[in-house]
């Protein structure tokens, strides 16, 4: 699902999952390698790359007047 931009600045709760993965530098290095980097560029990665994620089942957002929602009955859940 997607969340309107022009909601910027307004308070959003998001129920889902957060995920944390962790790239060995190893890896990171053997991805360099098949990229066909040089080998000063691979014996430069020296740190496990960390990526944080969040898998959204819902959202609430602050409520806002969003002009590029028209004839939409508001519905109360």
């Amino acid at each position: 699902f997607f969340l309107p931009k022009n909601g910027k600045g307004k308070e959003v709760i998001l129920s889902g999952k957060a995920y944390k993965n962790i790239t060995p530098v190893e890896e990171l290095r053997h991805y360099a390698e098949d990229a066909g980097k040089s080998e000063e560029e691979i014996a430069a990665i020296t740190e496990e790359e960390v990526t944080l994620s969040f898998i959204a089942d819902g959202a609430m957002v602050e409520e806002f007047d969003n002009p590029d929602v028209e004839g939409v009955e508001k519905t109360e859940e």
